[in-house]
């Protein structure tokens, strides 16, 4: 009775994680009464395999799960309104921030803003005052909310009385030495991610490449780095003649003492627990149960009630169990094997184990795809299909990256060992970036979808199907019973469409050095104006903009490209062959650009182009268009795409309960184009938010231009580093001196302002 009650309690510990899991997910109605019917057949199902499958056990064990699943519901309900109230409370006088890097006047910096038990995380533009990273500082000034973090605007900061966070300003240090020792650049970039996890400094283009070719989990502190650095402690603590427990028991404290400094991200968090049980497991010489090992990590970060919600801890809860999966199946496949008549001959043998490795690892790199494939489709909008061949031949480069970076900070202290461990280190990145882009060249190795909630919630049941039965001996009854506990569970899903308040909106989504701007209406209709960048194997509108759309919702009714630019123009054609808009407006202007002339081309039939000139205009439910420029004269004198740029101002119109909004787009218009503005058009130019023209250039923005638009707020689209110096620091002292309230894409992300009931208001995007 003892076995089968073991035998019982494993997969009711893993139930109960996932029925938790479902509810701290759920967040509407109906998604939480799925959740909690999901849970209650998981907790008949578990307990029928188990000890007794009497009616009244199998009644005990649904009511067991489904109250588990209940009690996520609440705390994801009772954590929502203490995370509302701490935004309510983002004034007050008390509260501080904890610095993650230093900060000077001009600098923006992230840090963690408290106050008695609220925590969040905030971007700070520091217009005045400094202090080192780690510190506590007091902030005064503007705090707004936006997306997932606090934004600070042009902000004063003080000493505050409050002990110093070592392990912030300890990263601060580790990432000073690594740039030091790798001279910045796209290097340092990576050494940074792979150290420290901060990846602010990588590259848009970086990052797409790695993940066309499947590897850009390698760029976040994950399982494959915590397996890579317990490994080597214990290579290198091999030669100090301990015992293997006291090796496990050495490692496995340096890897929580890391994990620490990390500030325990989820991913880490997840991975070193996972270590640890394993290695606990074979210390007490008991056979682990991966799936109890699963659970109980993926546990462990559930005390944030929005863990759930991140993708890292998404990503990496599902590539793991992944693993796990394949495991299993692997396990099973090799005690159905029947031996080969010739294994006794040495090279067979050896060729047939080569075979059996490769195999392996290409179905484990298959399984482990395809259990995270409907989170990345519904974020990404794509999937590597040559990921599985490509971590197999990248995993064994980086086992040998990971060592060397921590040689380099090891180093520090002697600049000089330092550089040179950093040579060696380089070429090693050098080659894992090169198969990265070695492998994202290959014809066909990424599938770019844009897939609805309800194609999601399909993929996730069939994905739960293929795990039922590569986990289980399959029966009838076994299979259907998953079936019906996946579709349900799948339904939280629905809830990752935005909901939409019906508020008229602008939408600046971050598409790195380029402009992607979206109006929505307050019926939920989308005007585009432009589509962001290109650039070798990818563009902006598949990677960034086709995915908004997707998690908002809602058609797109209108087009408007500002000017040919690659930057502007780059993810058109891809973004009106995935979405179709049925009339395109754009300034007409004879641009010798290729992908212009690609771009007419491949419209398609159901496109209709119209040249944009002064005067245009067009309704669309609550939102008015007006084309200000460019008129024919100005677009015959015209030399260059940004002189002939669509000028256009939108006006929310004005409702029972709010009052009306303007935003002025500008593209790349420049100092001429904005003196003729101000000379022709008069009043109609005033606005209450300006979308900053030619990404803040010094060539733009000129004091009489802002004057005569004299507006509240501005939103500057931009690239995080970009070689041009966008924003110019003149240009950005022009908005401060007049008060304007500016927002970055290259430090806030994507920025959404909406019509509000007493003007233009940040809101999530």
């Amino acid at each position: 009775m003892a076995g089968s009650r073991a035998s019982c309690t494993v997969p009711l510990i893993v139930a109960a994680v996932l029925a938790h899991i479902a509810g701290l997910l759920a967040r509407e109605l109906t998604t939480a009464v799925a959740a909690t019917a999901a849970a209650g057949l998981l907790g008949a199902r578990v307990h029928r395999a188990g000890v007794a499958s009497s009616t009244r056990t199998r009644v005990f064990g649904g009511a067991l799960l489904a109250a588990i699943a209940g009690a996520g519901i609440v705390r994801r309900d009772l954590a929502e309104r203490a995370r509302a109230a701490c935004l309510a409370a983002r004034g007050a006088s008390d509260a501080f921030v904890w610095l993650e890097a230093d900060a000077t006047p001009g600098a923006t910096v992230r840090g963690t803003w408290a106050w008695r038990h609220c925590r969040l995380p905030i971007t700070l533009r520091v217009a005045d005052g400094d202090a080192n990273a780690g510190v506590a500082v007091r902030v005064r000034g503007a705090v707004v909310p936006g997306g997932t973090a606090l934004r600070g605007i042009d902000v004063t900061i003080t000493p505050a009385a409050h002990t110093p966070s070592r392990t912030r300003a300890w990263r601060a240090a580790i990432n000073r030495s690594l740039d030091r020792a790798f001279g910045g650049g796209e290097p340092a970039a990576f050494a940074r991610a792979l150290v420290t996890g901060d990846q602010s400094l990588v590259s848009v283009e970086s990052r797409d490449r790695w993940a066309d070719a499947g590897l850009v989990h390698m760029l976040s502190v994950s399982g494959l780095h915590i397996t890579i650095i317990i490994d080597a402690v214990a290579r290198v603590l091999r030669w100090s003649g301990r015992s293997r427990t006291q090796r496990d028991l050495l490692a496995v404290g340096l890897v929580a003492g890391y994990v620490w400094l990390l500030g325990t991200p989820a991913p880490a968090l997840r991975a070193s627990l996972t270590a640890a049980l394993s290695l606990a497991a074979l210390a007490l010489q008991r056979p682990p149960n991966p799936w109890a090992i699963w659970a109980l990590a993926c546990a462990a970060p559930l005390h944030d009630a929005r863990a759930p919600v991140d993708l890292g801890y998404q990503l990496s809860a599902l590539g793991a169990a992944g693993l796990v999966v394949a495991g299993t199946w692997h396990r099973r496949q090799r005690h159905t094997t029947e031996p080969s008549p010739v294994e006794h001959r040495t090279l067979v043998r050896a060729m047939q184990r080569v075979r059996r490795t490769v195999v392996r690892e290409v179905v484990t790199g298959v399984i482990a795809t395809g259990v995270t494939l409907p989170i990345v489709l519904w974020v990404f909008g794509r999937v590597s299909v040559i990921a599985p061949v490509a971590n197999i031949v990248a995993a064994p480069v980086m086992s040998l990256v990971q060592p060397l970076l921590f040689l380099v900070v090891l180093c520090a202290p002697v600049p000089e060992a330092a550089a040179a461990m950093a040579e060696v280190t380089r070429v090693a990145l050098a080659i894992t970036d090169g198969l990265a882009h070695l492998f994202a060249a290959v014809p066909g190795a990424t599938l770019r979808v844009a897939p609805s909630a309800a194609v999601v919630v399909v993929a996730t049941v069939l994905i739960g199907a293929m795990i039922w039965t590569l986990v289980g001996r399959t029966t009838r009854r076994r299979a259907r019973t998953g079936l019906v506990v996946t579709a349900l569970g799948a339904l939280p899903w629905l809830d990752r469409v935005r909901p939409f308040d019906g508020a008229c909106a602008l939408h600046v989504i971050d598409v790195g050095q380029g402009d992607a701007l979206a109006l929505r209406t307050g019926r939920g209709r989308w005007v585009l104006v432009d589509a962001g960048p290109a650039w070798r194997g990818g563009d902006a509108g598949q990677r960034a903009v086709i995915p908004y759309l997707a998690r908002h919702g809602g058609d797109v009714a209108l087009l408007v490209l500002s000017h040919a630019d690659l930057d502007h123009a780059g993810g058109a054609l891809t973004l009106l062959r995935a979405r179709t808009p049925p009339v395109v407006w754009d300034p007409g202007f004879a641009a010798r650009a290729p992908h212009y002339a690609a771009l007419l081309e491949g419209s398609g039939r159901a496109t209709r182009w119209h040249r944009a000139r002064r005067g245009d205009t067009i309704d669309l439910d609550d939102l008015h268009l007006e084309v200000l420029a460019p008129d024919r004269a100005w677009l015959a004198a015209s030399r260059e795409t940004n002189a002939a740029s669509v000028v256009l101002r939108a006006t929310c119109m004005a409702t029972a309960t709010r009052p009306a909004v303007r935003f002025l787009l500008t593209g790349d218009a420049e100092a001429a184009q904005e003196a003729y503005l101000v000379s022709t058009t008069g009043e109609r130019l005033a606005a209450d938010v300006l979308k900053v023209p030619h990404h803040g250039s010094r060539s733009s923005s000129t004091p009489d231009f802002l004057d005569a638009v004299a507006p509240t707020m501005a939103v500057v689209s931009v690239g995080a580093g970009n070689r041009y110096g966008h924003p110019a620091p003149e240009v950005l002292s022009r908005y401060a001196e007049r008060g304007i309230a500016l927002f970055r894409t290259d430090r806030d992300g994507s920025i959404v302002i909406r019509a509000g009931p007493r003007g233009p208001e940040v809101a999530p995007p």
